[in-house]
């Protein structure tokens, strides 16, 4: 493999070094390309001990400012980084425009961490993720998600997203009996596609999946359970499914088997789907070497756990 200041530009067996490269011998490893995670929120880590999405999710918008969660997320996109995860999709919970400063300071070299494509604030319907909350309480939905009702609404969520930087736009679809229409879903891909950026779509269960594929979105989290004639239709206009598995430690089931037998979630962070491209890829370091390896066995893969 050929690196040239910080890219690598050549790769493979029959590759030649070029004259006066530095030459490293990785000796028996296994060299592999910058993994990509598809979904992540790096500004938001959820405590176990304390239970579930909704009490995590309260406490870290009612106890914790935007500074101290800027630097959580700089702490976890260390993590990230140092774990061969180079680039990470950020899909919400940070915040105010979190993702974009955390993205920003690391484009900077203010910190150390993956290239980041930042989806700023979730648009959704009435409430967000959040469980019933006090009305007083109400307010701390604003901070984590943009509430839409009605295609105007839903349309100027999608130019004020962009406006704050977003690279994608994160749609939670439907969350319980609360859920974006159709048409609103039409509204954010066709504002979004108009400046040819995707649209995530977090939905869960037959109706959730339809509209979000029936709107063309460029991708579906979660989904799980999707009806046959819907993964057919994503198939033929391309969507990607990003299924979001997680493992459990203490009881070995998925994230459904949880939620049926109320077990409370152990773990926050997503499997990798996804690899970069090594010809082309960007990579860490200044200098042109060639890194060759004469591996006959795989490193053992390392699946990180957070709690």
């Amino acid at each position: 493999m050929i690196v040239q200041g910080s890219r690598i530009i050549a790769a493979g067996s029959g590759v030649a070094t070029p004259t006066g490269a530095t030459v490293i011998d990785l000796g028996d490893v296994t060299l592999m390309p910058g993994l990509i995670d598809a979904h992540t929120h790096l500004l938001q880590n959820y405590d176990p001990k304390i239970g579930g999405d909704d009490p995590n999710m309260i406490l870290t918008v009612a106890t914790m400012s935007a500074a101290k969660r800027a630097l959580l997320g700089a702490k976890m996109g260390r993590e990230d980084l140092e774990a061969g995860i180079t680039t990470v999709r950020d899909l919400g919970n940070s915040g105010y425009n979190g993702d974009v400063a955390l993205r920003d300071a690391i484009n900077a070299g203010w910190v150390v961490g993956p290239r980041i494509r930042a989806s700023t604030r979730a648009l959704s319907a009435a409430g967000g993720q959040f469980g019933p909350l006090q009305a007083d309480a109400q307010r701390l939905i604003d901070q984590e998600y943009v509430v839409i009702s009605g295609v105007e609404e839903a349309r100027r969520a999608v130019r004020q997203a962009f406006y704050d930087g977003a690279d994608v736009i994160k749609v939670i679809v439907n969350t319980g009996t609360r859920g974006v229409s159709l048409e609103e879903m039409k509204t954010i891909v066709e504002e979004a596609t108009r400046v040819n950026r995707p649209v995530a779509a977090h939905a869960i269960g037959d109706v959730a999946t339809r509209i979000a594929a029936e709107a063309g979105v460029s991708s579906i989290k979660h989904a799980y359970t999707v009806p046959d004639d819907v993964l057919r239709m994503m198939a033929k206009k391309r969507i990607f499914l990003v299924p979001v598995r997680r493992l459990h430690r203490r009881t070995g089931r998925s994230d459904e088997g949880h939620r049926r037998s109320g077990a409370r979630r152990d773990l926050r962070h997503e499997e990798w789907i996804d690899r970069e491209a090594v010809a082309g890829s960007p990579t860490r370091g200044s200098r042109t070497h060639r890194v060759s390896s004469s591996a006959s066995r795989s490193s053992p893969c390392r699946h990180r756990l957070r709690r």
